[in-house]
């Protein structure tokens, strides 16, 4: 999903959309196909160049339908995730990393239909992988988000822990979390799984396989579609 852009359009009286498009920066001087977009009203914003665009008639990849209320929160949401996470890349595709937020909040939204889930799914990395701390959060969308977005923060990496204890305090803090929250990590995994399994397969099969199963296992406030949807994609 390299290049895509969100599209923001209010349309009717309660319902609105996010599309995701793929589509660079239309900006000759600008140029970059990584570049994030965020559409309303029939024009585009580059967060790169800084630049209004016209609206353009891209294929579609997918189509999120939002009450309008929400649309105004949401968008300042996915922009400051855009801005936050730069010009951040995904390790293995080289891809913008924020396209892995969207890819969490389109999996949130779609099964959930919350405005508080998608806020938290869309920044769930933001504590953990920029400069970003919780009172950020808090100040903009409230303590519920921050809290939410805190539990699903990774504990850091450092020479005093090693990873089997780092993601045994991760899980347990999650497992202590409520269903929304186990649902919106299940969704972070399932984003996670093609890459790691395409790039990584020794590391996949020995290492990260094991700790999803414990995940599932322990994360018992998810839907068992869900986890039965995320068992599949680790095998399959």
């Amino acid at each position: 999903m390299t290049g895509e852009t969100i599209e923001m359009k209010k349309e009717e009286n309660t319902v609105g959309k996010i599309v995701v498009r793929n589509q660079p920066c239309l900006s000759p001087e600008c140029g970059s196909h990584d570049a994030r977009q965020i559409y309303e009203e029939g024009t585009s914003f580059c967060f790169s160049c800084q630049t209004f665009f016209p609206k353009s008639e891209n294929k579609l990849n997918y189509t999120l339908s939002v009450p309008v209320a929400d649309i105004d929160t949401l968008l300042s949401a996915i922009a400051y995730a855009a801005q936050m996470h730069g010009n951040q890349k995904r390790k293995h595709t080289n891809e913008p990393y924020i396209n892995h937020c969207i890819s969490v909040l389109k999996l949130t939204y779609d099964y959930t239909n919350s405005l508080d889930a998608a806020l938290i799914a869309v920044l769930h990395d933001i504590i953990e992988d920029t400069s970003a701390i919780a009172n950020d959060i808090k100040a903009q969308w409230g303590s519920k988000i921050s809290e939410g977005v805190s539990i699903l923060t990774n504990t850091p990496a450092n020479n005093l822990i090693n990873r089997a204890r780092r993601k045994a305090i991760d899980r347990a803090r999650i497992a202590d979390s409520n269903e929304m929250l186990q649902t919106i990590k299940m969704f972070d995994i399932l984003d996670n799984i093609p890459s790691l399994k395409q790039y990584e397969p020794k590391f996949f099969h020995t290492v990260f396989k094991k700790e999803i199963i414990e995940d599932i296992l322990t994360f018992t406030k998810v839907d068992t579609k869900i986890a039965f949807r995320v068992l599949a994609a680790l095998n399959r």
